[in-house]
């Protein structure tokens, strides 16, 4: 987890929990945790990648499935899928009940 990485979490909203006077660098449970039921399945390639899958589950989801980009640390790939899955939430607008 880069701070760069952070940065972008904490700016989609991830929960800041334990920062202790600096960024808060999450754990992999901790992004996995945020995901929610929107986490899928964490796999990893036979060429040495990570590759994070979730499915939104609203109705009016635009993107219904999403695949992160290959990365070499599983930390990286679940944390894209919390950012697209923070767009698609903003696109969308909040829940319907």
């Amino acid at each position: 987890m880069t701070p760069e990485l952070a940065k972008k979490l904490e700016n989609a909203g991830f929960p800041q929990n334990n920062a202790k006077g600096g960024r808060y660098l999450p754990t992999l449970s901790d992004i996995m945790r945020a995901c929610g039921t929107c986490l899928f399945s964490l796999r990893h390639t036979p060429d040495n990648k990570w590759i994070a899958t979730g499915r939104f589950t609203t109705k009016e989801s635009k993107i219904p499935y999403y695949e992160s980009a290959p990365y070499d640390e599983p930390d990286i790939a679940v944390a894209e899928l919390f950012l697209a899955m923070k767009l698609n939430e903003s696109k969308e607008g909040p829940p319907r009940k």
